[in-house]
């Protein structure tokens, strides 16, 4: 985990933000849901 933050930082730096006030943390976790919207996409997941 200390390595990937460390990575973060150092990206956060590259790319001139020096400062996080306010945000969130968003994950690529694909799940359930018991609302879909109208037109929904099917995503295929492969396996790793």
């Amino acid at each position: 985990m200390n390595k990937l933050l460390k990575e973060l930082n150092k990206q956060f730096k590259k790319h001139g933000i020096s400062r996080i006030d306010q945000g969130a943390i968003v994950d690529a976790s694909i799940v359930d849901s018991p609302n879909a919207p109208d037109g929904s996409i099917l995503i295929e997941v492969a396996d790793d």
